[in-house]
């Protein structure tokens, strides 16, 4: 649904997983996580999940998986609490968008980009592999 925009909370659809990664060095990824089944986001959707001790967002967006942390970089706001239009994911908070694709600050206040983690769909598992930041 092109177009369209989502709200989500924290409370409805949360999914919490924890997974510790034996190698915690700054700017290594960490392997794929399994942290969703097709199927289980709608299209268009949001779900804020914790891998790896991170939290992130996991997005839906025309058939398209997407992943960025759940911090907007002016104030440390929930993401994945915003409105979700087109490719674009609201603060909360103050309004900053993101582009959800990259990471970038689309207004302001925002003027600096959020971290978007790697996703790969494997049979119907949603796998995501953590990059630090």
């Amino acid at each position: 649904m092109r177009g369209g925009c989502v709200r989500t909370s924290r409370i409805s659809g949360h999914l919490i997983l924890r997974y510790l990664l034996s190698n915690s060095r700054l700017n290594v990824m960490s392997d794929f996580v399994r942290v969703a089944t097709v199927g289980e986001i709608p299209d268009p959707g949001q779900r804020m999940l914790e891998v790896d001790e991170r939290l992130v967002v996991l997005l839906l967006i025309d058939g398209d998986y997407f992943c960025i942390d759940d911090v907007c970089t002016h104030d440390g706001g929930p993401l994945g609490e915003g409105l979700l239009c087109d490719h674009a994911l609201a603060c909360p908070r103050h309004g900053a968008q993101f582009d959800v694709r990259t990471g970038a600050a689309l207004t302001m206040p925002a003027t600096e980009a959020t971290v978007v983690h790697e996703v790969m769909v494997e049979g119907q598992d949603i796998l995501v592999r953590i990059k630090e930041a």
